[in-house]
């Protein structure tokens, strides 16, 4: 069943068959917490800040910038500007998605690349972090991207273990494509492509507090490359 079925009405209080497979009876007085949001631009409060979120310019020419693109619904696009190895990155204020047993975790988002092989980029769970591009995040659980080629790879790491996976998708220059995942308590991460499931990752699962992070940098010279976010959801049982 793809992930898009866990966003039903009341799914997560546990009104649909997915969730009562998952949890038995008791799913129905399940609670839960997270977030659905198509990005505002009364959120935007300047280039370098989004409200509820912290956000970093992570090189030293400080061009990387937040920009609300004019399209349905809100898109925001993370661009890097003019210069190569310049980007930004946004993390939700506090950590406060914990991996446990019997409190899985479900997220999705749609985004589109402007050059997808001219990008490094980041979307999913870590540790609160300045720079999730020079070193991986200690623990996370994240879809990635590469400059040099278009792979979408996803990885799940704790306490500094865990490598990149190529998924054998590619993502298309400005095509949007939805990236999801499950965490199945403690026992495995499943990745989804569009609502396709892919091979679970059984190993490296983090149980340390993480923040939503988003983020990305240039990969050339020519710059003015983005990650442009649509929309995410993220919801944990309590």
């Amino acid at each position: 069943m793809g992930i898009n079925a866990n966003w039903q009405s009341g799914a997560l209080l546990g009104v649909d068959g997915f969730c009562r497979t998952l949890f038995g009876p008791a799913a129905f007085a399940r609670k839960a917490y997270g977030a659905f949001e198509h990005f505002a631009p009364s959120r935007l409060a300047s280039t370098t800040a989004y409200d509820g979120w912290t956000v970093t310019q992570i090189t030293a020419t400080s061009s990387g910038t937040l920009v609300m693109a004019d399209a349905a619904g809100g898109w925001l696009n993370l661009t890097g500007g003019t210069h190569d190895g310049a980007g930004i990155q946004m993390q939700t204020d506090g950590e406060i998605y914990l991996p446990a047993a019997n409190k899985d975790i479900w997220f999705e988002a749609s985004i589109k690349l402007a050059d997808a092989d001219d990008i490094d980029w980041f979307l999913g769970l870590a540790v609160t972090d300045t720079n999730v591009f020079s070193t991986d995040p200690t623990s996370l659980i994240a879809f990635r991207g590469d400059d040099g080629d278009a792979n979408i790879d996803f990885q799940v790491r704790s306490g500094g273990t865990g490598d990149k996976a190529d998924t054998e998708s590619d993502a298309s220059n400005a095509t949007a494509v939805r990236l999801g995942f499950h965490v199945l308590g403690v026992t495995s991460v499943t990745p989804y492509i569009n609502g396709t499931a892919l091979t679970a990752v059984t190993s490296n699962i983090p149980t340390t507090e993480m923040t939503l992070s988003f983020g990305m940098l240039n990969g050339s010279t020519t710059g003015n490359n983005t990650l442009g976010i649509d929309w995410y959801r993220i919801v944990q049982l309590a």
